[in-house]
């Protein structure tokens, strides 16, 4: 029983440990030029293989949460059930990156600048 507890305790030590690591904080755009943004639509769809999916039109300066739309229907669909992708950009030290909603995927973004939100 001791021993245990004795365990039960280190792994939660363990894991506290492993949280206050966790450095990543939210982060906007410094910029939102074409060309930032641009590249952004770039890296985000190609990481994803989302070539039809469209940057929603949120200003990246002030808020961290990005949404990726899907294409539009064409003239002979009814429906779709393609649904829009959110993803929040993150700042790791120097490093900007977006974090797909509700899963670990990281997208490491490259020339783009982040600022702690």
């Amino acid at each position: 029983m001791i021993r245990a507890t004795a365990l039960m305790i280190g792994m939660m030590a363990m894991a506290g440990c492993q949280h206050a690591n966790d450095s990543a904080v939210p982060a906007v755009l410094t910029e939102a030029s074409d060309e930032t943004l641009n590249a952004l639509h770039s890296q985000l769809v190609t990481a994803m293989d989302k070539a039809g999916y469209k940057l929603s039109s949120t200003d990246l300066t002030t808020s961290s949460t990005v949404t990726l739309r899907p294409p539009p229907l064409g003239p002979n669909e009814t429906h779709s059930t393609a649904m829009p992708i959110q993803l929040d950009l993150m700042l790791e030290g120097e490093t900007c990156f977006a974090m797909r909603a509700g899963t670990d995927q990281r997208i490491e973004l490259v020339g783009i600048t982040c600022q702690a939100a």
